[in-house]
This record gives C-alpha cells, sequence and structure tokens, in this order.
C-alpha cells in the first residue's frame, strides 16, 4: 500500500514537469506571444470593427500605427525592433492582418498599411483604445 501511493506521488511528479516543459517549449504558435495564432481583427459588419480580447492587440495597434506613421514601404526589421519583439511574432501578426486586407506585402521583408487598413486604425483610435 505504501509503495503503490509513492508511486502514484512520484508519477504525479514528473507528469506535471512533462506539461511544464510541454508547455513551455513547444508552443502552438512558436512565437513568445500565446494569442498569435488567434485572428487579431474580427469583421462584425462592413463598417465596424473590432479587435478580439488577447494578449497580443496592443501590438496589433502599435504595428498598425507604426506602418501609417512610416507611410511607404517598412522593413519587418525595423518593426520588430521598433515593438521589441521577434521578426517571427512580426511575420505573425502581418500575416493575419494580410489575410483581412489591412496589409500588404511588396515583398519578403517590406509591407504597406492599406486603405482600410488605415481606416480599421482610426475607427479603432475614435473608440478610445
Amino acid at each position: 500500500m505504501d509503495n503503490e501511493k509513492r508511486v502514484r506521488i512520484i508519477g504525479s511528479i514528473i507528469l506535471l514537469h512533462l506539461i511544464i516543459f510541454t508547455l513551455k517549449y513547444h508552443k502552438v504558435s512558436g512565437t513568445s506571444c500565446p494569442y498569435a495564432w488567434v485572428l487579431p481583427i474580427l469583421f462584425v459588419n462592413d463598417d465596424n470593427y473590432d479587435i478580439l480580447n488577447s494578449k497580443c492587440r496592443y501590438n496589433v495597434v502599435k504595428l498598425l500605427e507604426l506602418l501609417v506613421k512610416n507611410g511607404g514601404q517598412v522593413k519587418i526589421e525595423t518593426l520588430a525592433s521598433e515593438l521589441n519583439v521577434s521578426r517571427k511574432v512580426v511575420k505573425n501578426y502581418i500575416l493575419k492582418l494580410e489575410k483581412n486586407g489591412l496589409v500588404k506585402r511588396l515583398d519578403r521583408e517590406t509591407c504597406a498599411i492599406t486603405e482600410l487598413g488605415e481606416r480599421v486604425l482610426n475607427d479603432i483610435k475614435s473608440k478610445g483604445f
């Protein structure tokens, strides 16, 4: 009886450590932001846009602001250094925004904001974000 209890305790400790290791080193998106894979922009209607409640919404809005501020072509490396995140995270944000038509990629390393992206950003700012 005593040995069975020890085996259960040791087994549960090992299982706990395996779960912690898995969560720490094998993230779903492969980025430092656990919600980067969640679509950051939700289209409610044609004119109404809302950002989902996630930890990354600040970075998405800041990314759009940097694209507007810098105008024309902006390199992903520049955006990553301004946001203080990795290039991989910025690429994930841009990919999600590009799927919604808010950002267009000019080539592999540069992107620009679209008119729709500017309207969404102005709408978000007017709502007091």
